[in-house]
């Protein structure tokens, strides 16, 4: 009665083990833009810091930070 409870009990664990044979890989090809538009605008990660923050208080705490960093 042991072995025919430890063989229910073996084969569903070892049948969650077997992976299946008949998945495909994923499709790798990836659109050539983003939502189906091309960005004709520069980024705002290409801007300088300097011109993005035109306030002269933050632009020197921003400018000390950077400095410390290195430090």
């Amino acid at each position: 009665m042991r072995r025919l409870f430890a063989l229910v009990a073996l084969v569903p664990l070892l049948a969650a083990c077997v992976p299946e044979s008949s998945k495909k890989p994923p499709d790798a090809q990836l659109p050539t833009t983003y939502r189906g538009e091309a960005s004709t605008q520069s980024s705002m990660g290409a801007i300088p810091w300097q011109q993005l923050y035109d306030d002269p208080v933050l632009q020197k705490l921003i400018q000390q930070a950077l400095v410390k960093n290195y430090t």
